[in-house]
């Protein structure tokens, strides 16, 4: 319990040693989840593909906004501290934030697992299998979820005698047995580390069957299970949860547990951001490999005779060379073939939805002058 030789007029505490350390991690993994998520929304709506796996994923970085800032108060009058170093008021204020932590932190999960489970669901659109296993995932989120939110409310009667032991003690309140939180804890954690790793398997199924480099493949399946690591984070918790047996400097040891949610959390938002953000930056080089350079590309041009235009072709090699009243601008680095009468640089073979295609464009820059000079000739 409390120290009944410290001050019961004291409030707030100034964050120092482990509370400071959890202020600052989890306000890193804020920044960064937020930079990430407003950067994956803003590329979304910017190519008008905002979906509802994108706006789950912003209504669970606004939540996980609300889980820092109950955290962050609650180690501000208590949570992170031993005992001995509370009076009543900090003691039971800091269980307070706790629990209202608790209860805001599997809505936040809940909505960023769901984001994941949705974006994969969008991608297996033709995989009845995969998309029946990512069902089951979404069910068993919520189910948690569920369980650990219902559970928690209903743990002690009223609920604010879960800090408030004078309550108890009166006989005007009454809580279930310890294993019993323990049980409720270990569900949610359990939930969360299975589908983390389900959800690696899903996306490496999806990549396994796709027309790509044995190394592309795994960069993308590595990029798409970044959010594993969330599952280790979680596993880190699992030996303070079970101090509850103690009941002995509950608000130290649940401090540990606030540490990893957070940073779980937070790698969620991050790494459900990346392959939008892996675009964006693509995109960027793309863009800039397409202003002409002299330090970084030089001309090469491609010339032929003909009534008609010219078609190119990137191949092994460089054919027809002769005059020509256009010239094309490509890197050094790379070679063309001309397209022989009946070819056609258009397929007409069906899309295969389990194949990803690259889309290439050229620029074709005509100069009027060489034009000019060449009728001369």
């Amino acid at each position: 319990m409390w120290s009944e030789t410290l001050d019961p007029n004291g409030r707030y505490m100034e964050p120092d040693g482990f509370p400071l350390t959890v202020l600052a991690i989890s306000f890193v993994f804020l920044a960064l989840s937020v930079l990430a998520v407003g950067l994956r929304s803003y590329i979304r709506l910017s190519r008008h593909m905002f979906g509802i796996d994108d706006a789950f994923l912003a209504a669970g970085a606004v939540l996980y906004m609300v889980v820092i800032g109950l955290s962050s108060y609650g180690h501000f009058v208590g949570l992170g501290r031993k005992e001995v170093d509370l009076n009543q008021w900090q003691w039971e204020n800091a269980m307070k934030y706790y629990i209202i932590w608790i209860l805001v932190y599997v809505v936040a999960l809940g909505f960023i697992k769901s984001s994941v489970c949705l974006t994969i669901l969008r991608i297996a659109t033709t995989k009845k299998p995969l998309r029946m296993c990512v069902w089951v995932l979404l069910g068993i989120t919520w189910c948690s979820f569920c369980i650990t939110f219902i559970g928690t409310l209903l743990y002690c009667q009223p609920v604010r005698a879960v800090w408030t032991p004078m309550l108890i003690l009166s006989g005007e309140g009454y809580c279930a047995s310890t294993e019993t939180f323990i049980i409720i804890a270990h569900t949610a954690t359990v939930s969360t580390i299975l589908t983390d790793l389900a959800l690696v398997v899903v996306p490496g199924v999806l990549l396994w069957e796709t027309q790509m480099k044995r190394q592309a493949k795994f960069q993308a399946w590595a990029l798409l299970s970044f959010a594993s690591v969330a599952s280790i984070i979680t596993m880190l918790r699992i030996p303070y949860i079970n101090r509850f047996r103690e009941q002995q400097d509950l608000q130290f040891w649940v401090s540990h547990i606030v540490l990893c949610s957070n940073v779980e959390t937070g790698i969620g938002c991050i790494a459900s951001s990346i392959p939008s953000l892996r675009h964006f930056t693509q995109r960027s080089q793309g863009s800039n490999t397409h202003e002409y350079s002299d330090k970084r590309s030089g001309p090469i041009g491609f010339f032929s005779v003909g009534n008609g235009p010219t078609t190119l072709r990137k191949n092994e090699g460089s054919k027809d060379l002769g005059i020509s009243l256009s010239t094309v601008r490509g890197r050094s680095d790379e070679q063309w073939q001309r397209i022989t009468d009946g070819d056609s640089d258009h397929s007409t073979k069906p899309m295969n939805a389990n194949q990803i295609y690259a889309v290439h464009t050229y620029t074709v820059e005509h100069d009027d002058k060489l034009s000019q000079r060449a009728l001369r000739d």
